[in-house]
């Protein structure tokens, strides 16, 4: 039962040409995964700058928010402040009409009207429908 040397040497070759395949074959599946995690590395870079960009949009879309709430509320308080001013002059002026006993007059050109207060209209005699 002895096997030729010719038999020897197919076995072998066969035996090295299996494991040049499988060798192969592995190198192929190594391949795949490094070309995969290549392409995984880009997309990860790529979403990395999109949300760096992303960040960056933010951030200046905050700071014009900022910018805005700071303007609104110093227009705000301007508000705030014209209101009390209008409040107390209005205070005054009617104060003023009802220490002085005069009447008011006003001619509005635009409007074509023409006010005049109860105590003016006393003054010169009207009545309250004319």
């Amino acid at each position: 039962m002895g096997q030729s040397q010719y038999q020897i040497g197919q076995q072998y070759l066969l035996g090295s040409l299996l494991f040049i395949c499988i060798l192969l074959l592995f190198i192929l599946v190594l391949l795949r995964n490094v070309i995969q995690r290549k392409k995984a590395e880009r997309e990860v870079e790529e979403a990395k700058d999109h949300l760096q960009g992303s960040y960056q949009e933010l951030a200046a879309t905050h700071a014009q928010l900022l910018a805005s709430e700071q303007e609104l509320h110093r227009q705000f308080l301007e508000l705030q402040t014209n209101r009390e001013a209008l409040r107390l002059s209005r205070e005054r002026y009617r104060l003023a009409m009802e220490g002085s006993e005069g009447g008011i007059w006003d001619w509005d050109f635009g409007e074509k009207k023409i006010f005049i207060s109860t105590r003016g209209r006393n003054m010169i005699d009207l009545s309250h429908t004319q």
